[in-house]
């Protein structure tokens, strides 16, 4: 993970003033990584080439539209989400931990589908066992059906019914 600097030990660093940083997140800050650890501005490390690379164009004389039109062309856009907990991150750090919530997430999903299928299997078990219990019940009621109407019949319906 990169590392973060307070504008004035970006300051120490760079030998660039802290109103001279200031001024150049101001006009360049879209390519300047930078976040607001509660009221403290941090300057992610990798962006001190950039600021001396900013530095350099100034002291050749260039005006601030002519090195944002330089930064346009050359460096890609460094974008800082704030949420409402106040502790601002870069896109990059924002989408790598979604990515891990995304593969924790799936991972779970495969141990839930597991579960689904064990579940299921389950209850195919148990309901063929149910469904035997049935069969075995009807068979039961059925001889004791028999055994009744037999048993109401007269003792003369049973006799001549004996071949």
């Amino acid at each position: 993970m990169e590392g973060w600097l307070t504008v004035r030990d970006v300051a120490e660093d760079t030998g660039i003033s802290d109103a001279t940083l200031r001024r150049y997140l101001r006009a360049h800050g879209k390519f300047i990584k930078t976040r607001k650890v509660g009221s403290v501005l941090e300057i992610s490390e990798e962006s001190i080439p950039l600021l001396l690379k900013i530095r350099y164009y100034y002291e050749q004389g260039w005006h601030r539209q002519r090195v944002e039109q330089v930064l346009e062309s050359t460096e890609p856009m460094a974008l800082v989400v704030h949420d409402e907990t106040g502790m601002d991150s870069t896109l990059g750090e924002r989408l790598a931990d979604i990515h891990h919530i995304l593969r924790l997430v799936v991972e779970r999903q495969k141990e839930l589908e597991q579960e689904v299928l064990r579940l299921r299997q389950e209850l195919k078990e148990r309901d063929q066992a149910m469904l035997q219990g049935i069969q075995q019940a009807n068979q039961s009621l059925s001889r004791v059906e028999r055994h009744q109407r037999e048993r109401q019949k007269g003792l003369l319906s049973r006799l001549f019914n004996r071949k």
